[in-house]
């Protein structure tokens, strides 16, 4: 018998500056090296203890809850800003650019 996940607590607060920053090195990793950075990764970038784990994921969470980030469940480095993510970083993509462009 498995154990069920743990549910996912949403709330409607705006991000942190040190939740924005972990989104923000999240996506540089990604764009530099094509997926996610490690916990230590993150870790290290952000001037924590490599013994602070549980760090990372309580951004994580805090990121999902807000609906600024998503995971692969199972996977490593897998983590990516929705687009709702992106638009607090002020990243436009294609799917979040204005309709109506010049022809």
């Amino acid at each position: 018998m498995s154990c069920p996940e743990p549910r996912q607590r949403k709330t409607t607060l705006p991000p942190t500056d040190r939740q924005l920053q972990v989104l923000r090195l999240i996506e540089r990793h990604r764009t530099n090296r094509g997926c996610a950075p490690t916990a230590r990764e993150l870790l290290s970038q952000l001037g924590l203890s490599p013994n602070s784990l549980q760090a990372v994921q309580e951004f994580y969470q805090g990121l999902e809850a807000r609906g600024l980030l998503e995971r692969e469940r199972g996977k490593a480095r897998t983590a990516r800003a929705t687009a709702e993510g992106l638009r607090w970083l002020g990243i436009t993509t294609p799917s979040t650019a204005p309709e109506g462009g010049s022809p």
